[in-house]
C-alpha cells in the first residue's frame, strides 16, 4: 500500500502515509517518508520536519536531505546541527545532488570533522568552475587539510586563472598550501 501511494506521487498521498511515516516499522517508515518528500509540497515538508531528529540516521538523513531540496535557505540555516551525526558517505550523496546548494557543502567543509570536511571539499571540486568561489573561501580554513585539498581543487578547475591565489598561498601558514602553491604555480 505504501508503494502504491508512492507511485501515485499526488499532495494527496500525504496525510494517509504521515501515520506510517511515524510508526515503528523502520521500512515502512523509510518507504512513507520517501513518498512523502517526492511530493515536494509545503504540507511533505512540515511532516518531514518532525523527523529531522528521528532515532534512526536514515531516516533521518532522508528528512534533511529532502527538506534541503524542499526548503533550502531555512533548511541550510540548521543543517549545522546535522554535523555531530553526518557521515562520509552522506555527505557524498549530498555533493552528487545538484539542487542541494554548493553553501551548504561550503558549511560542512569549513566546520565539519576531517572525513566530512575532505569529502565535502570533493564535492565542490566535482562541481566545477561554479564552486571555485567556494573552494576559495576555504583557503583561510584553520584547517591544514581543507585548505590544501581546496587549493589543490582551484588549481585543477582554475589553472592558469588564478596565479595570483597560488602567489598568495605561498604566504599561508600551512606547509601543504605552500607546498600545493608551488605546485600549481609549476
Amino acid at each position: 500500500l505504501v508503494e502504491a501511494l508512492g507511485r501515485v506521487g499526488t499532495p494527496g498521498i500525504v496525510n494517509p502515509l504521515q501515520h506510517v511515516m511515524m510508526g515503528r516499522d523502520l521500512d515502512l517508515k523509510l518507504a512513507a517518508a520517501k513518498a512523502i518528500a517526492a511530493t515536494g509540497t509545503a504540507d511533505a515538508a512540515l511532516r518531514l520536519s518532525l523527523l529531522k531528529r528521528a532515532p534512526d540516521l536514515g531516516i533521518r538523513f532522508l528528512a534533511w536531505h529532502s527538506l534541503l531540496k524542499m526548503k533550502p535557505r531555512k533548511t541550510a540555516a540548521e543543517f549545522r546541527s546535522a554535523l555531530n551525526w553526518l557521515t562520509s558517505e552522506q555527505v557524498e550523496i549530498l555533493g552528487k545532488d545538484p539542487r542541494v546548494d554548493s553553501a551548504v557543502l561550503e558549511m560542512i567543509a569549513a566546520q565539519g570533522n576531517d572525513e566530512q570536511r575532505f569529502f565535502a571539499v570533493q564535492a565542490l571540486r566535482a562541481r566545477g568552475e561554479k564552486a571555485a568561489t567556494k573552494l576559495l573561501g576555504l583557503l583561510g580554513s584553520s584547517h591544514a587539510d581543507t585548505a590544501t585539498v581546496s587549493l589543490e581543487a582551484i588549481a585543477e578547475l582554475r589553472k592558469e586563472k588564478s596565479v595570483g591565489t597560488y602567489r598568495k598561498a605561498l604566504k599561508s601558514q600551512h606547509g601543504g598550501v605552500r607546498a600545493a602553491a608551488y605546485q600549481a604555480i609549476g
